[in-house]
């Protein structure tokens, strides 16, 4: 694996861990939402 495969590598990791921030920001805002609606 030269350079250039390992420049394409980290920049999906990059994406990657963007991906996960963004579900887990998803995730714990429909939580907190779900709980609103509890009595």
């Amino acid at each position: 694996m030269g350079y250039c495969g390992r420049k394409a590598l980290s920049l999906l990791v990059e994406r990657l861990y963007y991906l996960i921030d963004y579900v887990t920001f998803i995730i714990s805002y429909l939580d907190s939402d779900v709980l609103k609606d509890q009595p």
